[in-house]
């Protein structure tokens, strides 16, 4: 039965999200004015390249890249261009096993002396797949293996902020390159935003509370909107509880809880629903399916959704869209 015939809902999403290599953490730091205030710390595959595989043309070169990340072997050649003016079979090509990382020399010295390129450089190989992916896969599969969070008093601080000195994050670095050898870190980056539904039921529908109390209620949350903290508070504790991650310990089990006082003021306002959208596609950049060992979101059509009050008894205000993934 519904408690009210007005009830409320907080859906929370992605106003903005990038993901970057954990190594790239650094060149962010003074890049990005963007509010993170949620973060995730990915297990992503890796690649390198085949030594042998790397064909010089005098308009690009070709070269083999393959990755053997979670047991699923993936294979590409990529043509590569660095000026269309640039004589490439005057590069050579220096490397060193495991072959994760490409030197190259550019041996024209009077091509450099009209153009600004360094002679020697490096390309990370798994930075070329990132380059190239759209054109290759329709979807990359991503492992979370933690979800935080950072905000300060007043927002003041930011997901960069909390991983430049996060203890997790530099023992998942370590654990990584011991257990992982195949894969890579990435980081997930996500500004939040958030949206309040309402739901209102036919007159005819019985509900526990008379128009009275109803209207009270909708005074309540009408005048008091979420506190942005709070919004931030429990989007990180249902991602944290969906996906439970192994490097995650608080959330886990207990999710909703009116013991929280981290997200108190929706159980103070008696609100019924929690949505997170989970937006994971990207503009130049394949879909990204994150997963756990123990849920996933494959689809842009998955939400993580939870009734907050855990009361049996009180129907959920999208009792009518039962579909959406609990």
């Amino acid at each position: 039965m519904r408690l009210y015939q007005t009830e409320f809902g907080l859906t929370t999403f992605f106003n903005y999200k990038t993901i970057i290599p954990a190594s790239h953490l650094e060149l962010l730091e003074d890049e990005d004015n963007r509010d993170y205030h949620i973060y995730g710390i990915l297990l992503a595959p890796k690649f390198f390249y085949k030594p042998d595989s790397v064909i010089c043309f005098s308009d690009h070169f070709e070269i083999t890249i393959f990755s053997n990340s979670f047991k699923q072997y993936s294979e590409y050649t990529i043509p590569v261009c660095f000026a269309k003016d640039l004589n490439h079979n005057k590069l050579t090509f220096d490397g060193i096993y495991p072959y994760s990382a490409l030197k190259v020399n550019i041996d024209d010295e009077d091509w450099l002396s009209n153009n600004d390129f360094d002679k020697t450089f490096e390309i990370q190989i798994s930075e070329l797949f990132d380059h190239c992916s759209n054109a290759l896969v329709d979807r990359l599969k991503y492992k979370v293996l933690y979800i935080g969070q950072a905000y300060g008093k007043r927002g003041e601080r930011s997901a960069i902020d909390r991983l430049s000195s996060h203890d997790t994050f530099q023992k998942i670095l370590i654990d990584s390159q011991r257990n992982y050898p195949e894969c890579e870190l990435k980081l997930l980056l996500l500004e939040i935003n958030y949206r309040v539904g309402m739901g209102i039921a036919n007159s005819s529908i019985p509900t526990i509370k008379d128009n009275v109390a109803d209207n009270e209620h909708i005074k309540n949350v009408t005048t008091n909107l979420p506190e942005y903290r709070q919004v931030i508070n429990i989007t990180e504790a249902a991602l944290i509880n969906y996906f439970k991650p192994e490097y995650n310990s608080t959330f886990i089990e207990n999710f909703p809880s009116n013991k929280h006082k981290t997200y108190h003021q929706y159980y103070e306002l008696d609100y019924n629903e929690l949505i997170v959208e989970v937006d994971m596609e990207f503009d130049n950049f394949p879909f990204i399916e994150l997963y756990s060992d123990t849920a996933s979101i494959n689809s842009v059509w998955d939400f993580i959704h939870y009734k907050i009050n855990n009361d049996i008894n009180r129907d959920s205000m999208y009792a009518m869209f039962q579909e959406i993934k609990s």
